[in-house]
C-alpha cells in the first residue's frame, strides 16, 4: 500500500509539474513576439522535451502504457510521413528538418494534452485556459503602451507583423468569452471581462481586416451553435440565457463604437478600400503577386513540394517577378505556402485535419452533459475557427505562440473525444 502511495504522490508531482510548464509555454512565447526564429525557439524546443521526458516518468511511475486515440490519428501520422519524405528531397534539407522540430513539437504536445488532460478535469483546464487569457491580456496591454510611445500606425506588439499578433488575439478572446460566461466569481468574470476589452483595442489597433472578419465569423458560428444546442442540458436560469445575448450586443457596438472613436470614419473607410491598394502587401490586390508567384512554386514542385520552410529561399526566383518591390517571406496564405513547400497532397490532409476536429468538436459539444464543458468546447471552435478562417490570407501560425495554442486547445478537445 505504501508503495501505491508513493507511486501515487509522485505521478501527481509529475503532472503539476506538466501543467506548469505548458502554462509557461502558454504565456512565454506571445509575450516574447510570437517566436519565429532565433533562440527563443530552441527554448520552446527544450521545453518540449522536457514535457516528453516527464510523460514517460509518469508512465513508468504508474507501472503502465496507456495511449489516447483520437480522431486525428490518421491524418496526422500520414502528414508526418509526407514531411519526412518531402524533407528528404527538399531545395534545402537542413532548413527543412529545422522547420520539422517545430512540427514535431506541435505533434508532441497535442497528444500530451489529450493525454495528461481532460476536458472533466475542471481546475486542470482552469489553470490552462487562465493562462492564455493572462498571456494575452499582457501582450494586448504591453502593445497598446508600446504603440501609444511609438509613431506606428498599426499595433504589432514585438511580432514581426501586425496580423499573425490580431490572428494571436483572435484565437484567444473566444475562449477568455465562454470562460466569463461560465467562472461563478464575480471578481473572476469583471478581472476577466477587462482583459477582453484590452485585446478587443489591441485588436481593433492592429488594423488587421483578417483578424477582424475571422473573429467576426468564429462569434457568429459561436452564436448559432450556442442558439441551436442551448436546450440540450437542463434548462438555465433566465439570467444565464439573456448574459451571453447581452453581451455579445454590448461587444458588438462596443467595437463598432471603438473602431469609430479610435480611427474615425474616415480612417476605417481607408482601411476598407485599402483592401484594393496594389501597393499596399496588407491589400488583398497587393497580396496577388504572391500568391502568383506562390502558385508557379507549385507548379514547379507538385507532389512533395520544394521542402518545409523552403518558401523564403525561393521568393527572388518566383515571386519577385509578379510582386516587384514587394519583399516578404511568406505567401500570406497557410494553405498556399503549405501547398508550395509539402506539395499538392498537403493540403487534402489538412484539410482531413479540420474536417475531422470540427465533427468530433461538434459531437463533444453536443453530447456535453456539463453545461461548463459545453461552453468550453464552444469556446474552442470559436478560436479554431478564426484561426482556419484567418489562415487562408495569412501566415497565422507561422509564430509559434499561435501554433502552440492551437494544438493545446486540439488537444483538450482530442481528449473529450477520445476513443480510448
Amino acid at each position: 500500500m505504501s508503495r501505491v502511495g508513493s507511486d501515487f504522490r509522485s505521478a501527481s508531482k509529475i503532472d503539476t509539474l506538466i501543467i506548469l510548464i505548458l502554462m509557461i509555454l502558454l504565456v512565454v512565447t506571445p509575450l516574447a513576439g510570437g517566436v519565429e526564429r532565433g533562440p527563443m525557439v530552441w527554448l520552446v524546443h527544450t521545453l518540449v522535451f522536457g514535457l516528453l521526458l516527464l510523460w514517460g516518468f509518469d508512465i513508468i511511475s504508474r507501472g503502465r502504457v496507456s495511449f489516447v486515440h483520437t480522431s486525428l490519428d490518421y491524418p496526422i501520422f500520414i502528414f508526418v510521413i509526407l514531411s519526412v519524405t518531402s524533407a528528404l528531397f527538399s531545395v534545402s534539407a537542413s532548413r527543412s528538418f529545422l522547420t520539422l522540430l517545430n512540427f514535431f513539437d506541435y505533434i508532441a504536445l497535442y497528444y500530451l494534452v489529450a493525454n495528461k488532460v481532460r476536458l472533466k478535469d475542471t481546475q486542470r483546464v482552469s489553470l490552462i485556459i487562465y493562462a492564455i487569457i493572462a498571456a494575452g491580456s499582457l501582450a494586448a496591454l504591453a502593445g497598446i503602451i508600446i504603440y501609444l510611445r511609438s509613431s506606428a500606425e498599426m499595433l504589432k506588439f514585438t511580432y514581426d507583423n501586425p496580423n499573425p499578433f490580431g490572428a494571436y488575439l483572435a484565437m484567444v478572446i473566444p475562449v477568455a468569452l465562454v470562460m466569463m460566461m461560465t467562472v461563478a466569481d464575480v471578481g473572476k468574470k469583471i478581472l476577466i471581462g477587462y482583459g477582453i476589452c484590452i485585446m478587443m483595442v489591441a485588436l481593433a489597433l492592429t488594423l488587421s481586416k483578417g483578424a477582424w472578419g475571422s473573429l467576426l465569423c468564429a462569434l457568429g458560428l459561436m452564436a448559432c451553435l450556442y442558439q441551436y444546442n442551448r436546450y440540450n442540458l437542463s434548462k438555465p436560469s433566465s439570467l444565464y440565457l439573456s448574459s451571453p445575448y447581452l453581451f455579445s450586443i454590448l461587444l458588438v457596438i462596443g467595437v463598432i463604437l471603438l473602431l469609430i472613436v479610435l480611427f474615425g470614419y474616415v480612417e476605417v473607410r481607408r482601411e476598407l478600400i485599402g483592401l484594393a491598394d496594389r501597393g499596399r502587401i496588407e491589400s488583398v490586390s497587393g497580396r496577388v503577386p504572391i500568391w502568383r508567384g506562390t502558385w508557379d512554386i507549385v507548379c514547379s514542385y507538385p507532389l512533395l513540394g520544394a521542402g518545409p520552410g523552403t518558401f523564403p529561399l525561393l521568393f527572388d526566383g518566383y515571386v519577385k517577378k509578379y510582386s516587384g518591390n514587394l519583399q516578404d517571406r511568406y505567401a500570406h496564405s497557410e494553405y498556399l505556402q503549405t501547398v508550395s513547400e509539402w506539395g499538392g497532397f498537403s493540403l487534402l490532409i489538412i484539410l482531413w485535419i479540420q474536417v475531422s476536429f470540427f465533427l468530433a468538436a461538434a459531437r463533444v459539444y453536443m453530447r456535453a452533459k456539463s453545461r461548463r464543458v459545453q461552453q468550453l468546447v464552444l469556446g474552442i471552435i470559436g478560436s479554431m475557427s478564426a484561426i482556419s478562417i484567418h489562415s487562408l490570407v495569412e501566415f497565422a501560425l507561422h509564430p509559434m505562440a499561435n501554433a502552440i495554442i492551437c494544438v493545446v486547445l486540439g488537444g483538450l478537445v482530442a481528449g473529450g473525444s477520445a476513443r480510448g
